[in-house]
């Protein structure tokens, strides 16, 4: 049976906000192709078409398992982000729109919070180098550098450093929404450009929006996400 986390949530409606990190809250595309194409061209393997976009439904350790080498996948995982990072920083910068939102969030007393598999460090590094870690209540990453997808478990953990239950979570990835709704979220898929509303289906969000500034409308005309809470 799943067990609800228990919070200090009282008289506060309102819910915890999470969002999604690459492709939600930050636009990592054009860094993303880039870091696979150095990686695959410096390890003698082609970039092709399908494999960016399988890449951009996956994670980089799935990929380099695939692609590149069984054994070697987080060796080269580790160039990959050492390439983004050290080389690309400068064109990982937040979505549109979503710098405005997250700033109404903050002065309509929301917590919100962005949850991902990347590292901790690696996270706040980015949220802060792009002014918006300051409207964040909660960042959650992954610490030990060990995960290569979200768990429901990351998505608990965050509610439980925000002290609140219930939570909307937003996304760009179906499988991200599929884990959020296993962890009893109210669900959002954001669909920037309209091209993944297909992959959608399966997992059904319990609401689509291809513009983040939609979300203001959602938290404050609509009540039915206050019946979901976290659970593991």
């Amino acid at each position: 049976m799943a067990k609800k986390i228990n919070t200090t949530e009282t008289a506060d409606p309102k819910p915890l906000v999470l969002f999604d990190f690459d492709g939600t809250i930050m636009d990592t595309e054009t860094a993303l192709i880039a870091s696979y194409r150095e990686i695959f061209d410096r390890h003698g393997k082609e970039l092709t078409k399908d494999i960016i976009d399988e890449a951009a439904e996956s994670v980089p350790e799935v990929i380099m398992r695939k692609y590149l080498s069984e054994k070697k996948a987080r060796k080269y995982v580790e160039e990959f982000l050492f390439y983004q990072q050290e080389h690309l920083a400068d064109l990982i910068q937040p979505m549109k729109g979503a710098r405005r939102l997250l700033r109404w969030l903050k002065e309509n007393g929301y917590k919100t919070g962005v949850v991902s598999s990347r590292g901790q460090s690696t996270l706040e590094r980015m949220l802060g180098n792009a002014g918006i870690a300051e409207y964040l209540t909660v960042i959650c990453g992954d610490a030990g550098g060990e995960k290569i997808s979200l768990w429901t478990k990351d998505i608990v953990r965050a509610c439980k450093a925000a002290k609140k239950d219930c939570c909307v979570y937003v996304s760009d990835s179906p499988v991200n929404i599929t884990v959020a709704k296993e962890g009893g979220c109210y669900t959002v898929a954001f669909l920037q450009d309209g091209t993944k509303a297909m992959r959608f289906i399966d997992c059904g969000p319990n609401f689509l929006t291809a513009e983040l500034s939609q979300i203001t409308k959602l938290l404050t005309s609509q009540s039915d996400w206050s019946a979901y809470r976290a659970h593991e």
